[in-house]
């Protein structure tokens, strides 16, 4: 056996920072055992990425969040409200009743009928509703 030092066949480098971005590589392994070599190193100076990267913030945004509520229902509520919009609420049973918003919260709607009790009903119960003009003038994309 030669020697131990012969076993082991990897390449080991030994590595020393020299001013003005070099570096010395000392080679351990095959022919340049032994020898240094001044090699530049590839890495941008970062004040030149500073200067083209620009001022801080005109980069890319991380996007944001999108809000948990979009306050959609409200508009729409409030929009039949004010109208006075005859509505049909449509239960989860199937049962379809006809009247106006008069309020609404989190939880509930209170419809005004004609000539009935109002009702308060509970917006989990609710399928879905419409206007009551709908009702008479189904749109065009309904008809096959």
């Amino acid at each position: 056996m030669p020697g131990a030092a012969a076993a082991f066949r990897w390449p080991f480098l030994m590595l020393s920072c020299l001013s003005g971005g070099g570096v010395l590589v000392r080679v351990w392994i095959g022919e340049n055992r032994g020898k240094s070599v001044n090699r530049k190193l590839i890495r941008p100076n970062l004040a030149d990425l500073k200067d083209q990267m620009g001022p801080k913030g005109t980069g890319p945004r991380a996007k944001r969040v999108p809000p948990e509520q979009t306050n959609a229902e409200s508009f729409y509520y409030l929009k039949q409200m004010n109208s006075k919009t005859p509505m049909v609420v449509v239960l989860q049973d199937g049962e379809e009743i006809r009247g106006v918003i008069e309020w609404y919260d989190k939880n509930c709607l209170k419809l005004n009928r004609n000539n009935r009790p109002n009702l308060v009903l509970l917006k989990h119960n609710i399928k879905y509703l419409y206007k009551e003009s709908d009702e008479a003038n189904p749109s065009a994309s309904d008809v096959d």
